[in-house]
């Protein structure tokens, strides 16, 4: 059962992070022009689709909206399953070669998103003291402690998709609050001098 359910992720994994190579063995497949071959070809492909199919059903965590802190208390046996989390771009990317970090905090926690370059620069604003970050959501194979990054609790995205736009925090209305308290303040300024004059 062990070795079927590792299986079932590998293909999973395959699916999500090639998914140009997967259009190109299906595209291959369906220009074979002998019958026999073609007949062969119908027969495999048809056990790879039910395979793929079977692969999305049974894998534990499949495509689950999860919090950081689910994913955190429940690393054990959600490690290899896709999944599917949201949260704020902040801190920084950092460029990788062809790939980048990303820190994505949900509110609790920030978990760290290793993505391919192209779909990193969706992101237009990174949250910080001056910027409320891009809300996204990543679709991607949770490492509980990931042999390519040094042991550390990651997201493999395969894909990113910008929800929100963030801002400049300047373009909020927290800039009118202030301005209606400086009025607020000046106006009890004047009060207290005009009636310490009539006192």
């Amino acid at each position: 059962m062990k070795v079927s359910v590792w299986f079932l992720r590998e293909i999973d994994e395959f699916v999500i992070l090639n998914p140009e190579r997967v259009k190109d063995l299906i595209l291959w497949i369906l220009r074979r022009p002998t019958p026999s071959v073609a007949r062969l070809l119908r027969m495999t492909s048809v056990i790879l689709i039910s395979v793929l199919i079977a692969a999305c059903l049974v894998t534990p965590g499949f495509a689950q909206t999860l919090s950081s802190t689910e994913l955190i208390e429940n690393a054990k046996e959600l490690d290899k399953a896709i999944v599917t989390y949201k949260g704020e771009a902040v801190t920084s990317i950092m460029q990788r070669g062809d790939y980048s970090w990303i820190s994505v905090n949900d509110g609790p926690n920030a978990i760290g998103v290793w993505a391919k370059k192209d779909l990193a620069e969706k992101i237009e604003f990174i949250g910080d003291y001056k910027y409320k970050g891009d809300t996204i959501e990543i679709e991607g194979i949770f490492n509980r402690a990931c042999s390519e990054h040094g042991g550390e609790l990651d997201i493999h995205a395969g894909k990113i998709t910008v929800l929100e736009t963030g801002c400049s925090l300047a373009e909020r209305p927290f800039g009118n609050r202030m301005r209606i308290a400086i009025a607020l303040f000046l106006a009890t300024l004047i009060a207290v001098a005009f009636f310490r004059e009539k006192l």
